[in-house]
């Protein structure tokens, strides 16, 4: 992905080796989740992880999903950790650099993921809670117009 694919903006998504994903069962052990899910939020939900509904603090955000299941469960990477990185999209358009976000609204499992990432809103006072996910770069022009990085912090 060159930076032309974000209008010309020096700040891109940064992949790094040192910081991988997570392993997470995704979902319930009905082993639903597919590669369409990826870039979706997730929760902590038990022993598991489960998608984000409108307003719920973010855990991390999908970043693969494997094709097998363990008890049941379908599992995956799951960026989760401080200093990952995603692309999601400003659902209602007020976001500015700084500020913290929750998940906007939800996307079904099994349902491809919306071109430009998951829909995040702006938290309102502790909705972000103890996970937080900050913009540090918000897309006005492009391919990604209307979108924003985020950085676990």
């Amino acid at each position: 992905m060159g930076v032309e694919a974000f209008g010309g903006y020096l700040r891109v998504p940064r992949i790094n080796p040192y910081l991988p994903a997570r392993v997470e069962y995704i979902g319930n052990n009905t082993g639903q989740a597919s590669s369409k899910d990826i870039g979706k939020p997730v929760k902590l939900s038990g022993e598991t992880t489960a998608l984000c509904a409108s307003g719920d603090e973010i855990y991390g955000f999908i970043e693969s999903v494997e094709v097998g299941t363990n008890n049941g469960y379908s599992f995956g990477g799951v960026l989760a950790d401080v200093g990952h990185e995603v692309i999601a999209k400003d659902e209602v358009g007020t976001l500015v650099v700084g500020d913290l976000v929750v998940a906007g609204t939800a996307v079904a499992l099994g349902t491809q993921t919306p071109t430009g990432g998951y829909n995040v809103k702006k938290a309102a006072g502790t909705e972000a809670g103890i996970h937080k996910w900050q913009v540090v770069a918000k897309y006005t022009t492009g391919s990604f117009a209307g979108s924003v990085m985020l950085r676990k912090v």
